[in-house]
């Protein structure tokens, strides 16, 4: 099954003038470790195709000699290796990026994580951070207790408030803090 889909996959990306990949290493909830592969490119009725080409287990520490040896094995096993090299978008973890560096790949740092490193930085601000932990505390409050969530609704509803929902705020999506503060 595997094989033959990769080259239906691989028929179809050989048509592929240039190839952008993304990748990231992430944990799954039994602790395990991933590496993952996706290929944008633009098709031959100019529309952008994205596909996930391959998720591998990668029990071994995250350093850059091993990231790019696994990069390098996935991008040649798609045939990414036989035209121009793929160009790379990343996070900004210093691994990855060295382990890009390293091959001698085009690379480009993923805007969305930089703006989220940068609104963290921010958070952490004297001013910000006391609101942000006054604000962690009431949403928690709420998040804890589905009593006390049903009597925020109910006095909302006696007040004739809009039903707010409470959201507690993630380190990895910066708009998160935003949804928390609104």
């Amino acid at each position: 099954m595997y094989h033959s889909t990769s080259f239906k996959v691989r028929s179809k990306l050989d048509k592929a003038d240039r190839h952008s990949v993304t990748t990231d290493g992430w944990t799954s909830l039994a602790n395990e470790s991933y590496i993952s592969l996706t290929c944008h490119y633009i098709n031959d009725e100019f529309k952008l195709e994205s596909l996930v080409l391959q998720t591998k287990h990668m029990p071994q520490s995250h350093t850059a000699e091993n990231l790019l040896s696994e990069l390098e094995t996935m991008i040649k096993f798609w045939n990414l290796d036989t035209n121009k090299k793929p160009c790379f978008l990343t996070d900004n973890a210093k691994n990855i990026c060295k382990a890009v560096n390293l091959g001698n790949f085009p690379h480009i740092g993923c805007f969305a994580h930089t703006m989220n490193l940068a609104v963290n930085k921010a958070l952490t601000l004297s001013e910000l951070s006391s609101l942000m932990g006054k604000l962690h505390k009431l949403v928690g409050h709420f998040k804890h207790s589905t009593l006390e969530s049903e009597a925020l609704k109910a006095a909302e509803f006696k007040e004739n408030i809009a039903l707010l929902q409470v959201i507690q705020d993630g380190v990895t999506q910066w708009n998160s803090a935003l949804h928390m503060i609104r």
